[in-house]
């Protein structure tokens, strides 16, 4: 019988942004790809931009093993298929994207699904997700 991981700590709402990169002795070995993890309603909910499903990536294996162990599901929100293009280094801003309006909504549903009727050209999507993020800095350093 495997042991259940204690999830108390998990409760409630919260978001973990990642980078994928791997880093040895503390100098990055590539330029990694920025995920985020939202959780609520006891599961959490991975966004992955490039559509990739969750993977152990050194840092993020113990945290993953721990998630699993306790019992909690993993949902891939974006699914299967990229909504960021593959040519481009927008991945922390469709991160952004999806922390925020997951965060304005209360829940993960119609996010992704707006972005691709919306914006069904790639690089279109990828156009409106940077100029969201730039907006959002604008609006806060307008305010500071």
């Amino acid at each position: 019988m495997t042991r259940k991981e204690d999830t108390s700590e998990f409760e409630g709402k919260w978001i973990l942004v990642s980078n994928t990169n791997i880093h040895t002795q503390g100098v990055p070995s590539a330029v990694g790809h920025w995920v985020a993890f939202c959780f609520s309603d006891g599961v959490l909910k991975y966004f992955d931009p490039l559509g990739w499903k969750p993977h152990a990536r050194l840092y993020l294996e113990q945290f993953l093993q721990m998630i699993e162990r306790s019992g909690i599901e993993i949902r891939n929100v974006a699914g299967s298929v990229a909504l960021q293009s593959k040519g481009s280094a927008c991945c922390g801003q469709y991160c952004v994207y999806f922390i925020r309006e997951f965060s304005l909504r209360g829940s993960e549903e119609g996010i992704c699904e707006y972005l691709r009727s919306k914006f069904p050209d790639e690089n279109a999507r990828d156009d409106y997700v940077c100029e969201y993020y730039s907006r959002i800095l604008e609006q806060k350093f307008r305010n500071a």
